[in-house]
């Protein structure tokens, strides 16, 4: 299966996931799970966005345009529940769906770095 195609899926989903309605126990149920301070839910919503950068498909746009396309659709995604009656938008779950693609980002940048040096060194 090709980037684009699994890029594809992945916007579908993150969509799909935005638009359909959750039940209030589901959202109460994590809402009282913390890690490290940090809400259940806002952890999730990072964690769905982290695939961003692992998705670039062969398109001619470099990194920093991508960051800047994920960093705008995490923030899209959560705009559109504004405008969903039986969702809520909420800026915290916004700024989690930033910092996954933003750790997306760091995660793949390290991947890139470390392919690299291991290509000069001839491993």
């Amino acid at each position: 299966m090709s980037r684009r195609t699994l890029l594809l899926i992945y916007l579908i989903a993150i969509v799909v996931l935005v638009a359909i309605p959750v039940g209030n126990e589901n959202v109460k149920s994590l809402n009282s799970i913390f890690l490290l301070r940090l809400r259940g839910d806002y952890i999730v919503h990072m964690l769905l966005f982290v695939p961003w950068c692992f998705l670039k498909p062969g398109l001619d746009l470099s990194k920093w345009w991508w960051l800047l396309a994920g960093v705008a659709f995490a923030l899209a995604a959560e705009s559109l529940q504004y405008f969903i009656p039986y969702r809520a938008f909420n800026i915290n779950d916004m700024i989690a769906n930033a910092l996954g693609v933003v750790l997306s980002f760091i995660l793949v940048s390290i991947w890139q770095l470390r392919v690299s040096i291991k290509k000069e060194r001839g491993y």
